[in-house]
């Protein structure tokens, strides 16, 4: 796709954002690359190119979010408006057991968080831990218009449902800076309705 011609909400490609250090390495004045793929193994490639699996990221998803389809919690939660503690347990022992057998992972991960924002500047926050998060807490959900990612090397998910249901964005790079769901990024501005992050 050509330069300045992308859409987040084109639904035939997959959205990639890339923090890009500047000459300065300094997080404050770093910039942001947003690639579009056609297919997933393309995405698959760019990202190990970078030393970032997110293939690995893409298994762990997909699992849970047809595990929950296939035994009903998606049904219960949106009939009930609450997650079972059984699916909870086993996305927290899926999510240990895969990462405990890469090589750059384990479950001592899951104390690093990251910051949803409800504004673009200022307004309220509220940490999220490391991991998949089926749905968005307390009064985040669809209002999300900015993140502060506060792992190194991780890679974050958004997804336009819950139970990590239609990917709408991936990024990793720079952390400890706050991104804007503004400009190119305008699409995902109050869109979030499931979140995963992981230091892959």
């Amino acid at each position: 796709m050509s330069q300045g011609t992308f859409s987040l909400d084109n639904p035939n490609y997959i959205f990639l954002g890339e923090g890009v250090d500047d000459k300065d390495n300094n997080p404050a004045t770093a910039k942001m690359k947003i690639h579009a793929f056609t297919t997933e193994q393309e995405y698959f490639d760019y990202g190990a190119s970078k030393g970032v699996d997110l293939e690995l990221n893409t298994v762990i998803t997909n699992h849970l979010s047809e595990y929950a389809n296939d035994n009903g919690y998606i049904e219960e939660y949106e009939q009930t408006g609450e997650v079972s503690q059984d699916y909870l347990d086993y996305q927290s022992n899926y999510i240990d057991s895969i990462l405990t057998k890469s090589a750059k992972n384990g479950p001592s991960t899951k104390s690093l968080i990251t910051m949803l924002h409800k504004d673009w500047v200022g307004g309220s926050s509220w940490p999220i831990l490391i991991g998949a998060h089926a749905f968005m807490p307390l009064t985040y959900n669809n209002n999300v218009s900015a993140f502060t990612p506060l792992l190194i090397g991780g890679v974050t998910s958004i997804y336009d449902r819950t139970f990590l249901r239609d990917r709408l964005w991936t990024y990793f790079g720079w952390s400890f800076t706050r991104i804007t769901f503004s400009g190119p990024l305008a699409p995902l501005d109050n869109r979030a309705s499931s979140w995963a992050q992981f230091g892959l």
